[in-house]
Formats: structure tokens, sequence, C-alpha cells
């Protein structure tokens, strides 16, 4: 018998071992629809073994949740769960077709770890990565002075959600899951009330296509009357591919004066007032009142990925 903290091969014969993995805190097997010798290889070699492998397809004998079926591993991945697989739990398997697995010689290799989904550092300053997941959502968390802490959900919507995921590569976005921040059997949502991180950020409002969750409104660091009941839950969409990099900067002039809107008729997209009230003046420019930001674009069908807005700003004073 061979196990990592996810994974793992019981009931073994001459004919190999049923493999089981952990998910919702619960153990289940594989079907083997979809599964060929490949991926057996990479599975074995995930245990530390370094020999090839042999398939048993009607191992069978398991008990509880048939967790993966279509398991397609390409010898990259840590853990069955990182391979190409139907949903878990969703399949139309028996036990009957529970997968085997034979693993021949030693494990004397290093035994592979479930992947985190978690922000590159090329694409975001701050660090996000989604843990304990269940079918429906992973708990948000975000890395501030060396610690991971947790996201408070007021105000956080789908908008948010879908900045999140594609800033974690996954290009379909994703929907935001309140009261849904841990991992229960059965894929029940639940709050996670025992948590003792620190909840580091409340009020996030994310257009939708940030790539930093600094670059959303949100409150400053730790600042938060949330308790850990309103950690918020992400559910990212499709598979996570690479995430993108934009591309240069295109040139160009966007005129535009307080109180006016650019006509989208002509390559333009509408913008808004700047928020808050202030003084437009010809000889001197337009003065932002206390706390107002610049213009917001109300369809939001502006892409930073693909436009840039360049500003001659005045400043009255300039404090540091």
């Amino acid at each position: 018998m061979a196990s990592t903290d996810t994974m793992r091969l019981v009931d073994c014969s001459s004919r190999g071992c049923r493999l089981e993995v952990l998910f919702e805190d619960e153990w289940g097997s594989v079907c083997s629809k979809g599964m060929d010798a490949e991926s057996a290889d990479s599975i074995c070699s995930m245990f530390g073994f370094e020999d090839l492998a042999a398939l048993n397809p009607k191992k069978g004998g398991g008990s509880g949740m048939v967790w993966l079926s279509n398991v397609d591993c390409e010898g990259t991945e840590g853990d069955v769960g990182d391979c190409k697989h139907s949903q878990w739990g969703a399949n139309d398997c028996a036990h009957g077709d529970d997968v085997g697995i034979c693993c021949y010689g030693a494990a004397r290799g290093l035994k592979g770890t479930r992947r985190v989904a978690e922000t590159d550092s090329f694409t975001s300053k701050t660090k996000v990565r989604l843990v304990d997941c269940s079918r429906f959502a992973c708990r948000l968390e975000v890395l501030h002075e060396g610690v991971w802490g947790t996201v408070c959900d007021k105000d956080f919507g789908s908008e948010s959600a879908n900045a999140i995921c594609k800033s974690l590569g996954f290009a379909e976005g994703g929907v935001s899951k309140t009261k849904c921040s841990l991992q229960t059997k059965y894929g029940g949502c639940k709050a996670n009330s025992e948590d003792t991180s620190p909840i580091w950020l409340s009020d996030v409002q994310c257009i939708g296509f940030e790539r930093d969750i600094i670059g959303c409104h949100r409150s400053e660091w730790g600042d938060t009357q949330c308790t850990h009941d309103d950690d918020i839950g992400v559910c990212c969409r499709g598979t996570a591919g690479t995430i993108p990099k934009p591309p240069p900067p295109k040139g160009g002039v966007l005129d535009w004066k307080p109180g006016t809107s650019i006509d989208a008729r002509k390559g333009g997209t509408a913008l808004e007032e700047p928020w808050g009230k202030g003084k437009a003046s010809s000889e001197d420019g337009y003065h932002f009142a206390n706390g107002a930001g610049l213009a917001a674009d109300p369809g939001r069908s502006m892409n930073p990925f693909q436009y840039s807005i360049l500003l001659d700003v005045r400043f009255d004073q300039v404090d540091g």
C-alpha cells in the first residue's frame, strides 16, 4: 500500500490496488472510464514509484463515493485531482468500475501534492489562492505581511469573482459563494466559523478585469468588522490555463472633458463624470473633491489588457 495526504492505494492483491482519493473529507474511488496506461504511470509516480504501472479497469470493491472519472494525466501533476477529469462526484460509474493500479518497484521518489490555485508573481503583486475546495466553492485567501488570511463576503459579487478567477488563469471567470468557504462532507456549503487566521479584506468590489485584488475598491488591510462566518467562497469555471500577460499598450489620444461622454459609435466607450463633486476651470484644469476618483466605465467594455489612458494631471499639493 502507498499513500499521500490526498490519495491512497488500498485492498491490494496480485492484480493491483484500488485507487482512492480524498475530497470533501471523504475517501472515495476513481472510475476506470477514460483512464489509460499513461495515466496509471503518472499516478504511480505521484506515489514515488519510478517504474511503469499496470492498469486493472475492474478492480472494484469500493464503497461510498466514486469521486472521479475520465481521468487523463499528462505526467506533470502531483495528484490525480490535478489531472483532467470529470466534475467531482458527477459520473454514472458503479463500484464495479473502480480502477485498480499496480505500481512496480519501490517507492523511493518524491511524493506529489495536490495543487493549490495561486497567482503568479508577474501578473499580481498580491498573492491570492483558493483552498479547502468542495464541489461548490473554494475559500479565497490573500497574503499580507507574510500571513495568509481570508476575505469578507461584504459587497463581494460576481464581478469580483470573475476578476479573481481570471487572475488565476480561469478564462471563463467564476462566481462568488457566500457562507460556502469550508469543505464539508457531501458538498454542503458551510461557513468557516472556527478559523483563527486574519480577515484581511472586506468591501471588495472589482469591475471584472483587474489583475490584482488591490486594484479593486476595498477596505484597508485588516479594517473589517466581519467574522469568519462571512468568509467568501469562489467557484471558478472551466480549467485553469496559462495566466494571461497583457500585450504592449497601444498609443492613442482620448479627448474627454468633465461632464461629457465619449460617443461609443466613434470608437470610444462612454465615461461618466468623476466620482464626487469637483470644479472645472479653463485655466488650471479640473479640481477633484476630497476622496473623489477618476472617470468610471459604466458599460464595463474598456479592457485594460488592450487600452491604456494617459492623463495629464496637475497636483495642487504633494505631501511626502
